[in-house]
């Protein structure tokens, strides 16, 4: 936009003429305007040092508002490329990366206050009861079950590792480990690891992967084609600890049959 474009529209909005603004970060972050109703966030944040000062744009007027956050794993793998391919030192990166892995648990924690989880990641304490039913996880009726999967991630990496000079996606190994057909591996029940999570729910299968990508046991990397298209490839990423060490447990939200 022009400056002089963006000057109305901002001018209108803090009037109350104009009831939503779509904008960047670094606009949202200049906005003294006391009566914001809602924050939402279209992309994920890279910590949540960020969305703490982001969603504190809402409500300063002391009355009930709102912080929506759209999440994905695609978000993830944005963010990582950008840390990777940045010109920041090891080190940079590496805290970066711890940021952005801290802020991905935060979105996938389906079982503890939101608040609770970010006032204490700030070293301040604070009670469920007092958050009063007002996030998404004190307000859903849901059901947590601990469940102990290390052998099924021993076998997700073992899968990983083995085809993954052939380029393998995800989705892939996914359904090597989940004992699903899979058309560029006829044979895929050969492969070690074939069926390990074959009584887990597909979803879950796909979350268990994504919980590796988070806890940097394995990593995304992309190919772009003579179309400029690109494709996500998976691989074990080999800074990681060694499988035979790891200790993944995963949350599994309860059905009916469990």
């Amino acid at each position: 936009m022009r400056p002089e474009e963006k000057i109305s529209v901002q001018q209108a909005w803090q009037a109350g003429k104009c009831q939503v603004v779509v904008a960047t970060i670094a606009f949202g972050m200049g906005i003294d305007k006391p009566d914001v109703r809602f924050v939402v966030h279209m992309d994920l944040p890279k910590s949540l040092e960020g969305y703490y000062q982001e969603t504190g744009r809402a409500g300063r007027d002391g009355k009930r508002s709102g912080c929506y956050l759209y999440f994905g794993y695609q978000d993830l793998s944005v963010l990582k490329r950008f840390i990777n391919d940045s010109e920041g030192t090891v080190e940079v990166k590496q805290r970066q990366r711890s940021m952005l892995f801290r802020m991905v648990n935060f979105c996938t924690n389906e079982g503890e206050c939101r608040r609770v989880q970010l006032l204490s990641y700030f070293g301040e304490s604070f009670k469920r009861a007092d958050c009063s039913y007002t996030c998404d996880t004190c307000n859903s009726d849901a059901t947590f079950e601990t469940r102990d999967v290390t052998s099924m991630a021993k076998a997700a990496v073992t899968i990983t590792k083995t085809i993954a000079q052939s380029k393998a996606t995800m989705i892939q190994c996914v359904d090597i480990l989940h004992g699903s057909k899979c058309a560029k591996y006829p044979d895929a029940q050969e492969i070690e690891g074939f069926g390990a999570a074959k009584d887990l729910p597909r979803g879950e299968v796909e979350h268990l992967f994504h919980g590796l990508l988070v806890d940097d046991v394995l990593d995304e990397y992309h190919v772009v084609n003579g179309a400029g298209f690109a494709t996500q490839y998976i691989q074990v990423n080999k800074t990681s600890l060694q499988v035979g060490h790891a200790d993944v447990s995963s949350l599994v939200r309860n059905t009916e049959n469990t």
